[in-house]
């Protein structure tokens, strides 16, 4: 008998397996996301290595610019993973609407894996606004309040 999956709460090795070029709008060389480790209906987590070759990346270092967009595309991968895998349709552009409170305590170095989790604070229709949070070897880079419509 094939094993259920729970969509809204799927088990880490599911989320983990997913090719997440399905889940994004955005192509290379301009994805900075590489992997979704975690996703429920409340929160979702991304990460990446830092690579020389980055387009965002100047004097070993990866970008402010590059920093928010990891968090766009990490929310891009949640709307993304609900429209593939809970409501079964193509995946869809999500706008910035609003940065609220950025603080970016620190900027992440060639080969450094960031990990981002974005937590909904409220979602409402096609709105929604997320908590995001930016780490390095246990360490907060940045965060943020971002508001979306989808």
């Amino acid at each position: 008998m094939p094993t259920q999956i729970d969509f809204q709460s799927p088990d880490p090795s599911f989320v983990q397996s997913i090719d997440i070029m399905t889940l994004l709008p955005h192509r290379p060389p301009f994805v900075m996301v590489e992997r979704m480790e975690h996703f429920d209906m409340h929160s979702c987590t991304s990460s990446f290595t830092v690579n020389k070759d980055n387009i965002m990346v100047s004097r070993g270092i990866l970008s402010e610019t590059a920093m928010m967009e990891n968090v766009a595309q990490t929310c891009a991968l949640r709307i993304g993973y609900i429209n593939c895998y809970i409501f079964n349709e193509q995946i869809r552009p999500g706008y910035i609407g609003a940065i609220d409170r950025a603080k970016i305590y620190s900027l992440p170095k060639v080969g450094d894996r960031v990990e981002t989790t974005i937590e909904v604070l409220a979602e409402l229709a096609d709105y929604l606004m997320v908590h995001a949070t930016v780490k390095t070897h246990n360490r907060i880079l940045l965060e943020t309040d971002v508001r979306l419509a989808v």
